[in-house]
Protein backbone atom coordinates (compact mmCIF):
# COMPACT_ATOMS: atom_id res chain seq x y z
CA UNK A 1 0.00 0.00 0.00
CA UNK A 2 1.20 3.58 -0.92
CA UNK A 3 0.92 5.68 2.15
CA UNK A 4 1.98 9.16 3.06
CA UNK A 5 3.45 9.93 6.81
CA UNK A 6 1.56 11.82 8.60
CA UNK A 7 2.26 11.02 12.16
CA UNK A 8 4.51 13.38 13.82
CA UNK A 9 5.70 10.67 15.62
CA UNK A 10 7.51 9.41 13.05
CA UNK A 11 9.28 12.81 11.86
CA UNK A 12 13.11 11.91 12.27
CA UNK A 13 12.76 8.51 13.07
CA UNK A 14 14.20 5.57 11.26
CA UNK A 15 12.94 2.66 9.61
CA UNK A 16 14.25 0.98 11.72
CA UNK A 17 12.90 2.23 15.31
CA UNK A 18 8.83 2.81 13.64
CA UNK A 19 9.31 -1.45 12.52
CA UNK A 20 10.52 -2.22 15.88
CA UNK A 21 7.96 0.26 17.60
CA UNK A 22 4.73 -1.07 15.12
CA UNK A 23 5.99 -5.02 16.19
CA UNK A 24 4.18 -5.77 13.12
CA UNK A 25 5.83 -7.71 10.28
CA UNK A 26 6.15 -5.21 6.54
CA UNK A 27 8.66 -4.01 4.55
CA UNK A 28 8.98 -0.39 3.18
CA UNK A 29 10.38 -1.08 -0.38
CA UNK A 30 10.16 2.46 -1.42
CA UNK A 31 10.14 5.90 -0.25
CA UNK A 32 9.87 9.40 -1.52
CA UNK A 33 12.13 11.64 -0.03
CA UNK A 34 12.49 15.47 -0.77
CA UNK A 35 11.51 14.30 -4.54
CA UNK A 36 13.79 11.43 -4.66
CA UNK A 37 12.97 7.46 -4.85
CA UNK A 38 15.08 5.65 -2.26
CA UNK A 39 14.87 2.04 -1.13
CA UNK A 40 15.15 2.69 2.63
CA UNK A 41 16.90 0.49 4.92
CA UNK A 42 16.66 0.28 8.62
CA UNK A 43 18.62 3.83 9.16
CA UNK A 44 16.75 5.59 6.55
CA UNK A 45 15.22 8.94 8.21
CA UNK A 46 11.36 9.53 7.64
CA UNK A 47 9.81 13.06 7.91
CA UNK A 48 6.57 14.31 7.55
CA UNK A 49 5.17 14.46 4.06
CA UNK A 50 7.23 11.23 2.87
CA UNK A 51 5.36 8.71 0.99
CA UNK A 52 6.06 5.18 1.03
CA UNK A 53 5.22 2.31 -0.52
CA UNK A 54 5.02 -1.06 2.16
CA UNK A 55 3.86 -4.17 2.12
CA UNK A 56 2.20 -6.36 4.76
CA UNK A 57 -0.14 -8.70 5.14
CA UNK A 58 -3.62 -7.91 5.09
CA UNK A 59 -4.15 -8.27 8.86
CA UNK A 60 -2.09 -5.74 9.48
CA UNK A 61 -2.59 -3.39 6.51
CA UNK A 62 -5.24 -1.17 8.86
CA UNK A 63 -3.26 -0.90 11.95
CA UNK A 64 -0.02 -0.24 9.95
CA UNK A 65 -2.12 2.89 7.94
CA UNK A 66 -3.37 4.25 11.44
CA UNK A 67 -0.07 4.83 12.72
CA UNK A 68 2.19 5.80 9.77
CA UNK A 69 -0.56 8.03 7.78
CA UNK A 70 -3.54 8.21 4.72
CA UNK A 71 -3.31 6.06 2.13
CA UNK A 72 -2.73 7.30 -1.34
CA UNK A 73 -3.79 5.77 -4.83
CA UNK A 74 -1.94 6.35 -8.02
CA UNK A 75 -4.90 8.15 -9.62
CA UNK A 76 -4.40 11.01 -6.50
CA UNK A 77 -0.81 9.79 -5.76
CA UNK A 78 3.09 12.35 -6.60
CA UNK A 79 2.67 13.64 -10.33
CA UNK A 80 6.71 12.76 -10.15
CA UNK A 81 5.96 9.27 -9.48
CA UNK A 82 3.17 8.89 -12.03
CA UNK A 83 5.15 10.52 -14.94
CA UNK A 84 8.23 8.30 -14.51
CA UNK A 85 7.82 5.73 -16.39
CA UNK A 86 10.41 2.91 -14.38
CA UNK A 87 8.53 4.31 -11.08
CA UNK A 88 5.42 2.87 -12.36
CA UNK A 89 6.85 -0.79 -13.26
CA UNK A 90 9.09 -0.84 -10.30
CA UNK A 91 6.99 0.61 -7.29
CA UNK A 92 3.31 -0.41 -8.40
Amino acid sequence: MHLKVNNSYLDGRTLGEISDFLNRDMVCTRLLHEGKIVIPKSDTIFSLGDEALVVCAESDAEAIQAFIGEKNSMKNGNTKIKSNPWCLNALW
